[in-house]
């Protein structure tokens, strides 16, 4: 079974360091574990009420899809009430068709519209 969580700091500062992510004190990361395993993860930082996602790895689009959905929530729980992204192409475009967009206007998105409303429908 595949769990995410938030990873302690020695190990988000371990996978930053893999990622080629300068790592700081205000970076945050989850984790997908198959057992012992780190199969994927996703780092984000806060920026006022937004939580910006930086990176994100997945060897699957739906653990990809898992990850990114936790940094987001993570975030939320941290007093972000908006998400962006700030992700390379490869990653954005593997983003697009599991309904998350960078955006284009300056504005985030709304945390609350992606866990109430959107549910992934947006496809």
């Amino acid at each position: 079974m595949i769990v995410i969580r938030e990873t302690p700091t020695y190990i988000s500062r371990e996978l930053c360091t893999d990622a080629n992510i300068n790592y700081s004190p205000d970076i945050f990361c989850y984790a997908a574990l198959l057992e012992r395993d780190i199969i994927g993860f996703c780092a984000f930082k806060m920026d006022g009420q937004t939580a910006i996602i930086i990176h994100a790895a997945a060897p699957a689009d739906d653990i990809l899809d898992g990850v990114v959905r936790a940094a987001i929530a993570g975030g939320e729980e941290k007093g972000a009430k908006y998400y962006d992204f700030t992700v390379n192409e490869e990653v954005a475009n593997r983003l697009l068709p599991l309904g998350f967009r960078k955006s284009v206007e300056k504005e985030p998105h709304s945390i609350e519209k992606l866990f109430t409303v959107c549910k992934g429908c947006n496809k």
